[in-house]
């Protein structure tokens, strides 16, 4: 006796209903991944600021409250001016900028030569995630950091109040800024922007590539997340928490 076997398969309107299930779920899904990848990329920006913020803090604890180079002194000034770092004698030597020590570097192990590396020593936390500038053929600076310090720091070119080469951390409230992410837009690479050296101002503008959004890092050593309003309305305070020059009546 014969037996005959059906094979057992999808019709099309099958097939394609199966299919428009699966691009439903995708649709549903796909918003919560991506958001959940951003997440993951401000928590680990947060944590790299972090980490520079904390050796910049250790730093001037290891030298009696004075603050590193910013980086906006010249190479000439780096010879001449004296930061805390030991010298052959013990007594304070030319010091490195907290990012580098000679200006228009681009290969990312000149940070080595920088005041704060022998606290971090990983190029990985130099870098927000998010941040393409380093593969862009951005400005040398970009191709080094994502983070740049407040140039309250060194008095925005001023005079100190003190005599030294740079503030001692004690002159600044805790709340104030000292690091973020700066401007990071195509223009910028083009016309240099705030990316010449290692610091700003800071109406040279903040990233807007964490929707809207920038990582600030405080004396006090923490990190907030500070929105494009929330930094133009800090941005007219004078005094206020970005424009936080201890030596000047309105922070300039």
């Amino acid at each position: 006796m014969r037996h005959r076997f059906s094979r057992a398969g999808f019709t099309l309107v099958e097939l394609l209903v199966v299919i428009g299930i699966i691009a439903l779920l995708i649709s549903i899904l796909l918003p919560s991944l991506n958001r959940a990848r951003e997440q993951a990329y401000r928590v680990q920006c947060m944590s790299n600021e972090r980490q520079i913020l904390s050796a910049v803090l250790l730093y001037a604890n290891q030298w009696k409250g004075m603050l590193p180079n910013c980086n906006w002194a010249s190479s000439a000034a780096l010879q001449t001016k004296r930061w805390p770092v030991p010298g052959p004698n013990g007594q304070p030597a030319p010091g490195p900028g907290w990012l580098y020590t000679e200006p228009n570097k681009k290969k990312q192990s000149d940070v080595e030569a920088g005041a704060i590396w022998p606290f971090l020593k990983t190029y990985q936390v130099y870098h927000c995630p998010r941040d393409l500038g380093p593969y862009l053929n951005a400005e040398p600076v970009h191709a080094l950091t994502s983070y740049l310090m407040n140039g309250a720091t060194h008095a925005y070119g001023g005079t100190y109040i003190d005599g030294q080469p740079a503030y001692r951390i004690n002159k600044f409230k805790p709340d104030r800024a000292l690091i973020w992410e700066p401007n990071d837009d195509s223009a910028s690479f083009k016309s240099g922007g705030g990316w010449n050296d290692g610091s700003n101002r800071p109406d040279e503008g903040i990233t807007k590539r964490h929707g809207n959004a920038c990582h600030v890092g405080c004396f006090d050593g923490h990190v907030e997340r500070m929105t494009l309003s929330d930094y133009q309305q800090e941005l007219a305070k004078s005094p206020g928490r970005l424009w936080c020059n201890p030596g000047s009546v309105n922070g300039h």
